[in-house]
């Protein structure tokens, strides 16, 4: 079963924007970790890792929890479509 582990959350101030999730929740937080997240324990398996960003396009970033048979079929799959791609853009037509 995939499940989302945690997901990064860009905002102007990390420890505020976590600390008002957590307390609208009802939900644990900490005010940092890593040096650079103020983590929302929102389930035992899911975290919201809130990061300071002030550039007008912050990074986003998304993190699933798969098992090794999971992942193999994910990267097989990516695998097939990256070579159909190819294939397509070989022969004249769009990768889509």
């Amino acid at each position: 079963m995939i499940e989302l582990d945690h997901f990064i959350v860009s905002a102007r101030d990390r420890q505020a924007a976590a600390r008002l999730l957590a307390q609208l929740l009802d939900v644990p937080w900490d005010a940092e970790q890593f040096g650079v997240f103020s983590p929302v324990y929102i389930s035992r398996g899911l975290t919201l890792d809130f990061i300071q960003a002030d550039a007008p396009f912050p990074v986003e970033h998304v993190c699933f929890r798969v098992n090794d048979a999971e992942f193999d079929a994910i990267l097989a799959h990516r695998s097939g479509r990256h070579r159909l791609a190819q294939q397509r853009t070989r022969a004249g037509r769009p990768p889509g």
